[in-house]
């Protein structure tokens, strides 16, 4: 199913019909399928969310879709050093061995090669 849809939205002939998509920037277009949900940071301390990069629970825009039960949208919930940390991270973490790269299949990198590390001497 995401397969299928991902294909209609990424077409160019025809343009796909953007009426169903939700903009969460906007949610008044969307208020019949979308709620906002209200988090408190009552049982974690505000240092704890700082510590990850995080911005304070009270301060996260949260939405759930009445189609959709159980799933949440959380829109940025990362202050901008938060951001800069996690990119790196994952760039550093998850483009190393036993992970598979895209890039594998290519044969760009030697099996002990690190694709972070590789990039970084250039």
């Amino acid at each position: 199913m995401f397969k299928e849809k991902f294909k209609y939205y990424k077409s160019k002939s025809p343009p796909p019909n953007l009426q169903e998509v939700i903009d969460f920037s906007n949610i008044k277009n969307a208020v019949d399928k979308v709620k906002r949900i209200i988090i408190s940071n009552n049982n974690v301390p505000t240092k704890r969310f700082l510590e990850v990069g995080l911005k304070e629970a009270n301060q996260w825009d949260v939405f759930c879709l009445d189609e959709r039960p159980g799933l949440r949208f959380v829109r940025n919930p990362f202050l901008p050093i938060g951001q800069r940390y996690w990119i790196k991270r994952c760039l550093e973490n998850y483009t190393s061995k036993p992970n598979q790269l895209n890039l594998d299949t290519l044969g760009v990198l030697k099996s002990d090669e690190n694709w972070w590390t590789s990039c970084q001497s250039f």
